[in-house]
Parts: structure tokens; C-alpha cells; sequence
């Protein structure tokens, strides 16, 4: 007779564990989605604060707020073309070229990249690297205009 009730109280403990758990296994996946908006969120909250600090001609807080961005999301381009202009301004001239150039790499028919890293390049006295990333620009903008206009 003790054998049934600890079976009996073993069942209902198990029963009350699993009900108790349930809604967690159930939700977790969805929790999980919703978790994955959280830094999303955050590193964008981070790129809309580094041009208030450029404005106040603060660069290196906003190059800090573009660090924090690219932590949560090293893959988007504009995170590192915003600190690549805030290093550019806090004449950090070699450290400009390699955000732009990483935003070449992730998106590499952005025109911005090319045309900013080409005013890294002069101030860096590299003018033939310039010259090479002007050209790339027009021909980027020169291929929009055209692919445009076939649209029409």
C-alpha cells in the first residue's frame, strides 16, 4: 500500500512539474525570436546617437557609439561608413579607409563607400587610390542612372 501512494505522489509530482514547465517549452522558441530583436534594437539605438556626439563635434563618443553598433551587428554596412566619416573628421585618416573599405566588402555597390574612402585616399595623399575610387563611383552611379532609365 506505501508503494502505491509514493507512486501515486511520484505521478502527481511529475504531473505538476510538467504542467508547471510546459508553457516555457512552448513559448521558449517564440521567446527566443523575440530576444532576437533586442540587440537589433539596441545597435540601432547606438547608430542614431553617434550623430548627435558628431554634430557637438564629440568624434570619438560617436566613433564609441559606432563600436557598440558593429558589436551587435559587425554585417551592416552603414555602421561602418558612419564611423569611417567620424574617424575621417577626427583625422584618424587610416582608420576611415579601412571602415570604408569594410563597407566595400558588405555592400559593394555602395558609391558613398567608394567616394568617401576616395576622400580618405587624398587626405592620405594616396591619389592614385583616389582617382581609382572616384572612377568606381561614377561607374556605380553610371550603372544605377542606366538601370534606371531601362526601368522606366
Amino acid at each position: 500500500m506505501t508503494h502505491i501512494r509514493i507512486a501515486y505522489k511520484s505521478i502527481i509530482i511529475g504531473l505538476l512539474f510538467f504542467i508547471l514547465i510546459r508553457p516555457y517549452a512552448v513559448y521558449g522558441a517564440e521567446t527566443r525570436e523575440i530576444g532576437k530583436e533586442i540587440p537589433r534594437k539596441t545597435a540601432q539605438e547606438y547608430y542614431r546617437r553617434g550623430p548627435e556626439y558628431d554634430k557637438q563635434n564629440e568624434f570619438k563618443l560617436a566613433i564609441e557609439q559606432y563600436d557598440r553598433a558593429i558589436a551587435v551587428y559587425p554585417e551592416v554596412a552603414a555602421y561602418y561608413l558612419k564611423r569611417g566619416e567620424a574617424f575621417f573628421k577626427n583625422k584618424q585618416i587610416e582608420q576611415s579607409i579601412e571602415d570604408f573599405t569594410k563597407a566595400i566588402e558588405i555592400q559593394p555597390e555602395n558609391y558613398e563607400a567608394y567616394f568617401d574612402r576616395a576622400r580618405s585616399y587624398v587626405a592620405g595623399n594616396q591619389k592614385d587610390k583616389a582617382i581609382a575610387d572616384i572612377k568606381q563611383t561614377v561607374k556605380i552611379c553610371t550603372d544605377t542612372n542606366r538601370y534606371n532609365k531601362n526601368q522606366s
